[in-house]
């Protein structure tokens, strides 16, 4: 009666998994805590015997997505991410290579089609930070993510600011 209860969640549940799995979208740290937060939901059905579910057909596929999660959900996350790096590396391959004045190395392409919540870029003198954040900006612009006015970008001294301001609106076209 438990699993009868729950067939729709489960089934739900699994979908969602599913497309996540597809690498479409950033799995990001915060959707992992969601998503791990509504397997605690489910678990009590899910943690009964497994010759429980052989009458209900419909969930075997379910029941196995949900269970290959709970077993490591960290490393779907990763595998999901790295078909999304893999993807959007490749649709916006032309962008990547002509939003600075030279192609962004592979690296600096990850770093901009990753997808946290917060994104803090760290590296030495020369290295193509600036590049890194304007890119990322107008990778967010172009994704439709954010509008110009949602998005603060914070320099470490007055140069780097304007000279990343002026990058964004020559290489952006926004303020």
């Amino acid at each position: 009666e438990k699993i009868r209860e729950k067939t729709n969640e489960i089934i739900a549940f699994s979908e969602i998994l599913r497309g996540i799995q597809e690498g479409q979208v950033w799995f990001s740290k915060q959707y992992l805590e969601e998503m791990l937060g509504n397997l605690k939901a489910l678990a009590p059905v899910l943690k009964l015997p497994k010759k429980y579910f052989s009458e209900f057909s419909d969930l075997h596929a379910p029941y196995t997505t949900i269970l290959q999660f709970a077993e490591n959900p960290d490393q779907v996350r990763e595998n999901t991410n790295r078909k999304f790096i893999s993807r959007e590396l490749e649709a916006y391959k032309d962008y990547f290579d002509q939003v600075e004045k030279y192609p962004l190395t592979t690296a600096q392409r990850e770093a901009i089609v990753t997808h946290e919540h917060n994104t803090r870029v760290i590296a030495g003198a020369g290295s193509g930070k600036t590049s890194v954040i304007v890119a990322k900006a107008g990778y967010l612009l172009k994704k439709g993510f954010y509008t110009p006015d949602q998005i603060l970008l914070l320099a470490f001294n007055r140069a780097a600011a304007d000279e990343m301001q002026e990058r964004i609106e020559k290489s952006l076209d926004v303020d």
